[in-house]
């Protein structure tokens, strides 16, 4: 059966299995971990198919489609702090799960990512941290792309009230810094 195009409306489990949704929904962060693995799992083996050429714009609608479904249901159209945190560890999930594909997928994950920065849940705040932290590590260069935004954000969390939040803002920094010195090491002091 043929996968609609991005942006047509899916059911999650279609997408998702019910089971996984409800576990990133949880209020116990192992049960968020666990569904964050099945995401992973799920992304994985779309990316699999998609570099074995097996239905190849199929799979690749499929995990823009999975990118969405987790992006409004678990960040924009949600005010549960828990939802919100599963929703994020799916995203950085789906950034470990794409590998090498990571690059073509980098500004549907760091976007959602990057609202999460200014929420009013110093947890949610962590957990975008923490996120884009490995979809960074996935992601290395292409992360640049969104270095404006990144700096704008992390400037706001390097002074966050929270001393969890301004620790995570201080790792992600250190990170982005790797990140560029490794691309131009001939501009380094």
């Amino acid at each position: 059966m043929a996968q609609p195009s991005v942006g047509a409306p899916k059911k999650s489990f279609d997408l998702i299995p019910l089971v996984t949704v409800q576990n990133l929904n949880d209020k116990l962060y192992e049960k968020r971990k666990i569904g964050a693995l099945e995401i992973e799992a799920l992304v994985r083996e779309c990316s699999k198919n998609q570099e074995t050429n097996k239905d190849k714009e199929n799979n690749k609608d499929k995990i823009y489609l999975i990118i969405e479904y987790i992006s409004q249901s678990f960040i924009y159209k949600t005010s549960s702090v828990n939802s919100k945190k599963g929703g994020l560890i799916a995203l950085a999930a789906t950034a470990l799960g794409l590998g090498q594909e990571v690059g073509q997928y980098v500004s549907k994950l760091v976007k959602p990512v990057l609202k999460c920065f200014v929420d009013q849940d110093n947890k949610v705040r962590y957990y975008a941290c923490e996120a884009l932290y490995n979809i960074a590590k996935a992601s290395r260069k292409d992360i640049l792309y969104h270095f404006n935004e990144i700096f704008e954000g992390m400037y706001q969390l390097v002074g966050d009230s929270d001393g969890n939040v301004r620790n995570g803002a201080e790792l992600l920094d250190k990170l982005i810094k790797e990140i560029v010195s490794e691309l131009y090491p001939c501009c380094l002091l």
